[in-house]
């Protein structure tokens, strides 16, 4: 809404369905009571009452800046690269096709051209501030019309439908019932114009999450299915697909953070680990990756688990709080952790020959999830060191507590590691010192500059020349016709 009064022209206010006015309203009307049903004599969880923790982590999950760079290196090596090396090409088969075949086969929509739209609508915001359009700026932006048309029916909602979505909200059920904006930031105007409501939205909507959905939802009604997810078939196998190409992601940010340099080996896989302490039929507990610092070892896994409808719409009981951080990092992962802890303890030499464990030697577990999994507060990190309690491993004092990164920290160490920063001191620091706090939080606290790695950049750029280049070849097939 800011976004949207700040690059509006100015003007006298208008009621006649045209103006940014009513638009304003049917969004704000969502939001106003935000903040007014909270029963102060209710449960608590982790801490504080349990709807007040719900509303932060919806606040967490809907007011996460949108970063162009990250975004589009994401959508890069997620949607144009094709499928990961590491994933199953059984699953792979089942699937029916590359990451950008199954966008074009759901949307009906060219990948490229759908991103190309979502570029130039965030040039026009940045460079001139413009966020309404009319109908004939998509005929001029050298994407094909039906491709651009295609777009707008995915990310739009006519202003009709959004006053009726508003005058249907119910804040007492959804507090935070911002999700229709993120799928369909974008409202059609009786005039024939468009305006963008938030662009952050925008750009997730075109290259965040919610195109997931998209190929999901399509592959789900193709195997017969009435709901998101199944059990198998085609929408089973690119779910597990997804989860495997962000493990690869998750890895190659690793890879790229500790080069394997000097005497020992810094990073070892769940294959590594299985090799190594994988006696008969007995196969270890372990994590996905541990790296060697010296005197800490930092464990981690990766789980491309999303935030829960529930926790979306602000409205949670301490049941529903508690399935998710058990689903998410609280439950089996746990164990993992533990699992590998052990294991590093009592047989690092079949692990890295010649290297033994000092006593003195720290653990820092963490899991990765995507921007948009479960949020990290101090509510969420009380309530997973209540429910590791039971955990004796990672009760010992040489056990930091377990905790969150998303992938987009880990871009931000990467980039502090490029600068000069010791990545295994910084985590270890954090989890030491402010380990409630969201880990991109501590180093703004520190000092480090919060900067994207150059892996982003060049991905970034890669992705913008190569959509640069199509759309200057269809101008250029537009003047020869």
């Amino acid at each position: 809404m800011m976004e949207a009064l700040r690059f509006c022209p100015a003007g006298s206010a208008r009621d006649d369905l045209s103006d940014l006015d009513v638009v304003l309203r049917a969004v704000w009307s969502i939001a106003d009571s935000v903040g007014q049903l909270r029963d102060e004599a209710g449960p608590r969880w982790g801490g504080l009452e349990a709807s007040l923790a719900a509303e932060m982590m919806a606040n967490q999950y809907f007011n996460v800046g949108a970063y162009p760079v990250p975004l589009f290196a994401r959508a890069e090596v997620t949607w144009r690269s094709g499928w990961a090396s590491s994933v199953d090409p059984q699953l792979q088969t089942l699937a029916g096709g590359t990451p950008a075949e199954l966008f074009a086969e759901a949307t009906k929509c060219d990948l490229d051209s759908f991103f190309g739209v979502a570029v130039h609508l965030w040039v026009q915001a940045q460079q001139h501030r413009y966020l309404r359009f009319p109908p004939e700026f998509f005929r001029r932006i050298g994407i094909d019309p039906a491709a651009v048309d295609r777009f707008l029916d995915a990310t739009s909602v006519s202003l009709a439908d959004l006053q009726a979505h508003a005058a249907s909200y119910d804040a007492a059920q959804q507090p935070w019932a911002f999700n229709e904006l993120r799928t369909h930031p974008i409202v059609q105007l009786p005039d024939g114009s468009v305006q963008v409501i938030r662009l952050g939205y925008v750009l997730e909507r075109a290259f965040g999450q919610v195109p997931e959905f998209d190929v999901r939802k399509h592959l789900g009604k193709m195997d017969g299915s009435t709901g998101l997810m199944t059990d198998k078939g085609r929408e089973q196998a690119f779910r597990s697909s997804l989860n495997k190409q962000f493990e690869h992601s998750v890895g190659s940010t690793l890879w790229r953070i500790f080069p394997a340099t000097g005497v020992f080996k810094q990073i070892y896989t769940e294959d590594e680990m299985w090799g190594a302490w994988w006696i008969k039929r007995d196969q270890p507990s372990v994590s996905d990756w541990v790296v060697d610092c010296g005197n800490v070892w930092l464990c981690l896994d990766a789980n491309n688990r999303r935030l829960s409808q529930a926790l979306v719409r602000g409205f949670a009981s301490p049941d529903d709080l508690n399935t998710e951080v058990s689903r998410a990092l609280a439950g089996r992962k746990a164990s993992q952790m533990a699992s590998t802890i052990d294991l590093l303890t009592e047989q690092l030499p079949l692990l890295a020959s010649g290297r033994t464990m000092p006593p003195d030697t720290k653990f820092v577990p963490l899991i990765v999830v995507p921007e948009d999994g479960l949020p990290w507060n101090p509510a969420v990190h009380n309530r997973v060191q209540e429910i590791t309690k039971g955990i004796a491993t990672l009760q010992s004092d040489r056990v930091m507590p377990l905790g969150v990164v998303t992938l987009h920290d880990l871009g931000f160490l990467e980039r502090a590691v490029e600068d000069g920063h010791d990545a295994g001191g910084l985590v270890t620091a954090w989890r030491s010192e402010s380990p409630e706090i969201p880990l991109q939080h501590f180093l703004d606290t520190r000092g480090v500059p919060l900067r994207r790695p150059q892996f982003e950049t060049d991905a970034f750029q890669q992705l913008t020349d190569e959509l640069l280049e199509q759309m200057t070849r269809h101008l250029e097939e537009q003047t020869e016709g």
